[in-house]
């Protein structure tokens, strides 16, 4: 389920590791920003079901 999260090159890890900061990861990953919030948006959804799991 997360293969295929994991295979873009730790790119939600580089968005958590700069402070959440899209624009700053867009230009490190050399993508629009627009990019890393559809990816990020793209992981939400497949981590909601397990993390409303846990409340």
């Amino acid at each position: 389920m997360l293969g295929p999260l994991l295979t873009e090159d730790n790119q939600l890890l580089l968005y958590l590791q700069h402070g959440h900061n899209v624009t700053t990861s867009a230009q490190i990953l050399h993508v629009h920003r627009n990019t890393v919030l559809y990816r990020i948006g793209q992981a939400e959804w497949v981590l909601e079901p397990a993390t409303q799991k846990h409340r």
